[in-house]
């Protein structure tokens, strides 16, 4: 009958694309694919690699597992599992197409060296040789790195600062050639871990790049190392960050709302908390290096203490407006020697 030999036909497909898979796994990816994969990264990166294995899924499509990019200092990738899918016709064209990538738990290793680079350009310096350009166009869509950490070591200072963003998501949409598209999650261990959220877009034919990032219970003490020759110290204190970020033109302008609570700043003798809200805009010139900025902090119960003329001013209140060159306010309350006053000032030129 009509059935029995529609299931005839699919049992026969079924087995030969079974016997295709096997040979496929056993002999074909294991040994050629695998070899040409691992000599591909090692002239394309400078440095050594090794690949555990390299087989196809009918499920993942193609998957190797334990990728490491070494050199004969330290390891700089390990990447536990990667897999994409692609579709097979357009092979027909001299093209591959890879709807998405997928990298699961992947550890990097970023360096800052002496001279200010990183370790990172070696990685992407280097170019295939043209007698080696791929036969194919590669066209890729998506890219999902889940679970990854990267080990940041800035090597600047005498002894190294070292810090690690964990739990890492991040994905990235290419729609080629009109824009690529991000978002990502990740956080920085402290004592409450630092979370951070990005996600914006790149349109290539202007030239625009759109972001928005939060950070949530930032803490400057964990980076004391970046501004400790200041004489500035920041001991406690958590900060909130919301950023909106356009860059054009090498013109890079940021509007952000930063929240703090119970940050204490100190130098030598004078000390400040603040529990205060800042919403505040930024305009930077990439080319000249010119900034200009503004905006305007609510201040609520701070306190400042080591001054020379009053030792103590608590229970600050008010808001505060500030440009590049002025600082000012029309109604500020604050206790001193325990009377209450209010003042009105207007600083220029600061």
């Amino acid at each position: 009958t009509t059935m029995k030999k529609f299931f005839l036909i699919l049992f026969i497909l079924v087995i030969l694309v079974s016997l295709d898979i096997i040979y496929l796994n056993r002999v074909i990816l294991p040994t050629r694919i695998k070899a040409l994969i691992v000599s591909s990264l090692k002239e394309a990166t400078g440095k050594e690699v090794s690949l555990e294995t390299l087989r196809f899924n009918i499920f993942k499509g193609l998957v190797l597992r334990n990728l490491v990019i070494y050199d004969d200092a330290e390891t700089l990738l390990t990447l536990k599992e990667g897999s994409c899918r692609f579709l097979i016709i357009p092979l027909l064209r001299k093209q591959i197409i890879i709807p998405s990538i997928r990298l699961k738990s992947a550890s990097m290793l970023l360096v800052r060296r002496k001279d200010n680079t990183f370790n990172i350009q070696d990685l992407c310096a280097r170019k295939i040789s043209a007698a080696k350009k791929p036969k194919f166009n590669v066209s890729i869509f998506r890219v999902t790195v889940m679970d990854a950490r990267i080990h940041f070591r800035d090597d600047t200072f005498s002894l190294p600062f070292t810090k690690d963003i964990e739990n890492l998501n991040f994905n990235l949409y290419l729609n080629l050639p009109a824009n690529v598209k991000f978002n990502l999650k990740s956080e920085i261990p402290a004592q409450l871990p630092i979370q951070i959220k990005a996600s914006g877009e790149f349109r290539i034919s202007e030239q625009l790049l759109t972001a928005k990032i939060s950070l949530q219970n930032f803490v400057a003490k964990e980076f004391l190392v970046y501004y400790q020759n200041s004489g500035i110290d920041i001991t406690e204190g958590l900060t909130d960050v919301l950023i909106d970020l356009k860059s054009k033109d090498n013109i890079l302008y940021i509007d952000f709302i930063a929240q703090n609570k119970n940050l204490t700043i100190s130098k030598e003798k004078f000390q400040a908390r603040l529990n205060s809200e800042i919403k505040a805009n930024l305009q930077y010139n990439l080319k000249d290096k010119q900034i200009d900025f503004s905006g305007k902090a609510n201040i609520a119960e701070a306190g400042i203490q080591g001054l020379e003329f009053v030792d103590r001013i608590e229970n600050i209140n008010g808001q505060v407006s500030f440009t590049k060159s002025n600082i000012s306010s029309d109604n500020l309350s604050a206790n001193i020697w325990g009377i209450p006053i209010t003042a009105k000032f207007n600083l220029t030129s600061f």
